[in-house]
């Protein structure tokens, strides 16, 4: 209250020396002296009214009275700022401050040893009976300087701490995943395969529940950073409405999908950020669709589309539902179409059906053509892998195409077999022992020197900004754990022309 009072007062007041004289001088210097940041305030009738002890000392005022005489306005402070702002007086400079600038602006100012001093300003007003009072607080760079850096260490910690948690599940999922895969390609009895289909049901939404877990966390420690890598929407949605298959069927509905046949089989844009989407999609619709609805994925090619850039115009339709807008398991959907450049849409139709639309624009990519010599034997391949279940996994499904496969248990052993015998693609696990797959392929590649063999990242390392990571080491291309045989194939067949 009293706080309201000395502020009403100070507002109220008409002649400058009346605004000054109105503050009760012992109260407001306790009150403004506990906080260590230097703080000022200025207000639409008498200009700068009182100012803490921190502000005094940082431009060597004795009192506030003292700052008034050598200086005509607050801006005059400063030498230099960060932007070139007209401004007729201090309170013009600070509308505009609290306006452009709610994060801080940037401001500088020589001290007694002439050295530049880098100040952030932070302006925040109260107004009362249609009149402001500015309160203006200052913050050295250097206290900035070690918050962000204590922010940027947190952030790190987490993002490390994901990655670990991510690997740790993604690891022994692939061996499962893959197995219970191949299992089903065995010859099992009527209860086997029964058996089987449930642990392939239960395995598939572990995975989707874990990685959706990963991704929102993940949006949480980088929400704004975008990547750019290989998107193929005909592997990709398929996949991934295959895999919600045996939910939808459990919620007693059906999942198509209707993607254009005019689009480039490969795009280029933020594939992970795209393929967290359309779970989240497809989880929502599952969520409000009635038994017996339809649930149908389109994806099409805008007629905007031209060669360089493809604008996609997606849509879910949902039939037998009612969806609700304001539901919050819409907000992650919104924040990732907003984070592609989109918007959200949702039209509720004949009362009893749904369809979620956005449009997001993807860079066209044409994946080059390799020139493979045709060999009369099989190919040969690398595989270096730590973990023996994976690399027994790995081995089965390569052979299933017909190629000879080796493996290596760990970085130094990989660049051995390299030496000893000739490879014609090479998959590198990368958190290896020994030698991690970054240093495994570098001396690969300084081995081989011009006529290196192609090596492919196959990793549980997930998190944004792996994958680019990883090419720019040096790996070929990427693809993350657990393994989708659809990517094994599109891998095979890109490197090596297997015909699979």
């Amino acid at each position: 209250m009293w706080l309201l009072k000395w502020i009403e007062n100070i507002i109220s007041a008409e002649p400058e020396v009346e605004a000054r004289q109105s503050i009760d001088k012992e109260f407001y210097f306790k009150l403004l002296d506990l906080n260590c940041d230097a703080i000022v305030f200025y207000s639409d009738d008498a200009g700068c009214v009182g100012a803490n002890k921190q502000f005094l000392s940082l431009f060597h005022f004795n009192s506030l009275d003292d700052f008034l005489d050598k200086h005509k306005t607050l801006r005059a402070l400063f030498s230099d700022e960060d932007d070139i702002i007209t401004a007729e007086d201090d309170r013009y400079w600070l509308d505009y401050i609290l306006q452009m600038y709610p994060n801080g602006y940037g401001v500088r100012f020589l001290d007694s040893d002439e050295h530049i001093i880098h100040i952030q300003i932070f302006v925040k007003t109260i107004v009362h009976n249609k009149k402001k009072l500015y309160y203006i607080t200052l913050k050295e760079a250097k206290e900035l300087q070690q918050i962000q850096s204590h922010l940027v260490a947190t952030e790190n910690t987490k993002k490390n701490f994901l990655s670990s948690v991510g690997m740790q599940f993604r690891t022994p999922m692939q061996g499962i995943l893959g197995f219970v895969k191949m299992l089903e390609r065995t010859m099992l009895d009527s209860t086997q395969k029964a058996y089987l289909s449930q642990v392939s049901i239960a395995a598939q939404e572990l995975t989707v529940n874990l990685e959706t877990l990963l991704d929102t966390a993940e949006m949480e420690v980088s929400p704004s950073s975008n990547s750019s890598d290989s998107f193929h929407p005909f592997i990709e949605i398929d996949t991934l409405i295959n895999s919600f298959v045996q939910k939808a069927k459990e919620h007693q509905v059906k999942i198509y999908s209707d993607i254009d046949v005019s689009l480039p089989k490969t795009l280029q844009g933020d594939s992970k950020k795209i393929k967290q989407l359309l779970v989240y999609l497809l989880k929502y619709a599952l969520e409000i669709a009635y038994k017996d609805a339809d649930i149908i994925f389109s994806m099409q090619k805008s007629e905007k589309s031209h060669l360089d850039n493809i604008v996609l115009e997606c849509f879910m339709a949902i039939s037998n539902t009612i969806a609700d807008p304001a539901r919050d398991d819409l907000s992650i959907i919104r924040k990732l179409i907003s984070l592609l450049g989109g918007e959200l849409f949702i039209t509720c139709k004949d009362g009893n059906s749904a369809e979620l639309s956005f449009v997001i624009s993807l860079d066209s990519r044409d994946e080059p053509e390799l020139m493979i010599d045709k060999k009369v034997q099989a190919y040969s391949v690398l595989v270096a892998e730590d973990n023996r279940i994976n690399q027994n996994l790995m081995r089965l499904m390569l052979q299933e195409y017909g190629l000879h496969v080796s493996v290596a248990d760990n970085g130094q052993d990989a660049i051995d077999k390299v030496k000893q015998e000739s490879f014609d693609l090479i998959f590198m696990d990368i958190d290896m022992p020994v030698k991690n797959g970054i240093v495994a392929t570098k001396e690969i590649k300084e081995y081989q020197k011009e006529s290196s063999v192609p090596i492919v990242a196959l990793t549980a390392l997930a998190m944004q900004g792996d994958r680019e990571r990883l090419l720019n080491e040096g790996l070929d291309d990427y693809i993350a754990k657990p393994l989708r045989r659809e990517m094994l194939v599109y891998i095979l067949n890109k490197y090596l022309d297997i015909g699979a």
